[in-house]
């Protein structure tokens, strides 16, 4: 929950500093939609994660060359931070602002 509120100030740092440096920027709808999607599957995952968690370890250390990562990362495989990331992927496609200018 920490590391979420974290990634929700970071994309609120990120459009501020945006939105002051050209004031003409916006975010396009596209990236609105698809990065509000992308958070809210995030979180379900986030609170669905011991449902999904084993399959998603069984797949991503089925491959041989998995073996060789779990030797020398310590977080592989990564599932456990899976909706962070993808909570994280969504703030960032939530603050891209462009400067051309389009229908809102």
């Amino acid at each position: 929950m920490v590391f979420t509120l974290r990634i929700a100030a970071w994309g609120s740092k990120r459009l501020n500093v945006a939105t002051r440096n050209t004031p003409d920027a916006r975010v396009p709808a596209v990236f609105r939609a698809l990065g509000g999607a992308l958070i809210a599957f995030g979180l379900v995952a986030a609170v669905t994660g011991l449902q999904w968690q084993e399959s998603v370890s069984g797949f991503l250390l089925a491959p041989a060359w998995s073996a060789n990562l779990e030797l020398w990362l310590p977080f592989w495989p990564f599932e456990p931070f899976l909706p962070l990331f993808i909570i994280g992927l969504g703030t960032l496609l939530l603050t891209k602002v462009s400067t051309e200018s389009c229908p809102a």
